[in-house]
């Protein structure tokens, strides 16, 4: 009922500082749903509003934090409860830390569970809650190589939003 361990994770906000804090890192068996409960793609800000409305959802709410800032306070603060989240860089992928999403796609019950193979106008690619200053771009995972990327939330041609993946994942304190 708590997802699938990942490993621990020691945040540190956007200066670099700890929080002082070690959680547990948990990842949703599967991809973030649409209220159907059928696998979806979703905006940035789509993401944030499914998670915001799941009851639940494995065994936990979710959250509906919109940036990363919201949930490092969150957590310093005492406020989070523990719901499902899109994951940090650091818990996604990051080169100096082997406890990530994406190194552990491969193994134990989240074997297969990840899109790697895109079919025409699927994606294997993952939302990031990583922020640059400007509000506009998220950094992205394709999960079928580690590539990182920086995306804008809408296609600059269409500026109709652009649709990724989320793996939802929750944190405890670790004891």
């Amino acid at each position: 009922g708590k997802g699938i361990f990942i490993g621990e994770w020691k945040p540190k906000d956007k200066s670099g500082k700890s929080l002082s804090l070690v959680f547990n890192v948990y990842a949703a068996p599967q991809d973030l749903t649409d209220a159907s409960g059928q696998n979806a793609l979703f905006s940035y800000d789509g993401a944030v509003e499914r998670l915001s409305t799941l009851r639940n959802w494995h065994g936990h709410d979710g959250g509906g934090f919109k940036k990363e800032a919201d949930l490092y306070k969150a957590l310093k603060t005492g406020a989070y409860k523990g719901g499902w989240f899109i994951p940090t860089e650091e818990i996604l992928v990051d080169d100096f830390q082997s406890d990530t999403l994406y190194q552990h796609k491969n193994r134990g019950d989240l074997k297969g569970t990840f899109t790697t193979a895109s079919k025409s106008g699927d994606s294997n690619d993952y939302w990031s809650f990583s922020i640059p200053p400007n509000d506009y771009y998220r950094e992205v995972v394709d999960f079928s190589n580690g590539q990182r990327a920086w995306t804008g939330k809408e296609n600059w041609s269409t500026r109709e939003p652009l649709l990724k993946r989320c793996r939802p994942v929750r944190v405890e304190p670790k004891i």
